[in-house]
């Protein structure tokens, strides 16, 4: 595993800016990330736009004999940034096609998708030190930017956002302060602007970093934006269990989650331990059985119907009383049965280790007003 602490210390580092019109913004965000207080070279540039913003960006940028991307690494001798016209990247609608502007729900929906994805595969690799610039774009795209940092960013990762001095800020003719004398007209052709003498500096954004609320399968699987956030917004927000024991099945909000007889048991045991104010069990050691969890659990069987072959075959393993590998199994079964119902939103309805003085204690932590059994008939 990585330790690096610096973000300049990862062998690859990537800068991923969403472009509107304006391709300045990209190399002022460049010469500012060299010079700031936490020096960043990237090696390698991805820039998410529209279709007129990708055309302005390769005729400012990569023009031959001219492209201020080119000159810009001349004149502050920087290399080994990987950065051509195949890292413009356009942005999409939900058919495919590319968007040349953003006018439509349709249209506002696909971008947050296609931001997240860059977002979450840049952060997927864990040898990578992700810079996020906001700076151009649409007011949506730098919100869904950001957003997506927060959602998946490490510490490595950084968000921010280019400050250019007044004078010089959109400027056509501006795009990064040279290291010698050199100068442009003002804007209304009435004055000279010194362009060795602009301040352009970077502006760090703090985020809060949610990449722990979400599931690990949710992290590969989910490409929505929308859900993603849909679920995060869920799991600060409890809804209530209902035990459903006559089917063994539970119900959180609208999700039914069934569960075979025997882990159903083993929850329903669990469940009916946290109710009564009990404290959670700790996992027997290895070849020594737990007989009294054993005689508990099996006094619950009459209680759940349609337990027969399942529970039968069970009886017969904990013959000797509960062991270890029971346990676990039972938890590590119930934990993916709710992972895929449930995504990021089933971590408060998981069986948890809770340390307790030398011991974890495994437990139910949802508070006890959350949670409700109904036997047949109720």
């Amino acid at each position: 595993m990585l330790e690096l602490k610096t973000p300049q210390a990862y062998p690859r580092r990537v800068l991923f800016s969403v472009l509107g019109l304006s391709p300045q913004i990209l190399t002022e965000t460049l010469y500012a990330l060299m010079k700031s207080d936490e020096p960043f070279v990237p090696t390698e540039v991805h820039v998410l736009t529209t279709t007129k913003g990708a055309e302005y960006c390769r005729l400012a940028l990569f023009q031959e004999n001219g492209g201020w991307f080119y000159r810009l690494c001349e004149d502050y001798g920087l290399s080994g940034v990987h950065f051509n016209v195949g890292s413009i990247h356009t942005l999409r609608d939900a058919c495919g096609r590319e968007i040349e502007d953003i006018r439509t729900p349709s249209e506002n929906n696909a971008v947050a998708n296609q931001i997240s994805q860059y977002v979450r595969e840049f952060t997927a690799d864990s040898a990578c030190a992700l810079h996020v610039s906001i700076a151009g774009g649409r007011k949506t795209m730098g919100f869904y930017a950001g957003y997506a940092l927060s959602m998946f960013g490490r510490a490595q990762d950084r968000l921010s956002h280019v400050l250019v001095a007044p004078a010089f800020e959109g400027h056509p003719k501006f795009f990064y302060p040279t290291p010698y004398p050199s100068v442009i007209r003002t804007r209304d052709d009435k004055g000279i602007l010194e362009v060795d003498k602009a301040l352009v500096e970077l502006a760090y954004l703090p985020i809060v970093r949610m990449r722990e609320a979400l599931d690990t399968d949710l992290l590969a699987q989910s490409r929505d934006f929308s859900d993603l956030v849909n679920q995060l917004q869920r799991r600060l927000v409890e809804d209530e269990l209902v035990l459903m024991v006559a089917e063994q099945r539970l119900q959180v909000g609208e999700v039914s989650i069934k569960l075979s007889p025997i882990n159903f048991l083993f929850y329903y045991w669990l469940v009916r331990r946290h109710l009564a104010g009990l404290s959670g069990i700790h996992i027997p050691p290895p070849d020594v059985p737990d007989v009294g969890y054993r005689d508990e659990f099996i006094r619950l069987k009459d209680e759940v119907v349609g337990l027969m072959r399942d529970m039968e075959r069970s009886e017969t393993a904990l013959k000797h009383g509960m062991t270890k590998e029971f346990i676990q199994l039972r938890k590590t079964e119930i934990k993916k049965k709710l992972q895929q119902a449930l995504g990021v939103n089933s971590q408060a309805y998981l069986i948890h280790a809770v340390r307790q003085g030398r011991k974890n204690e495994h437990k139910i932590t949802l508070p006890i007003e959350k949670i409700r059994i109904v036997y047949k008939g109720d």
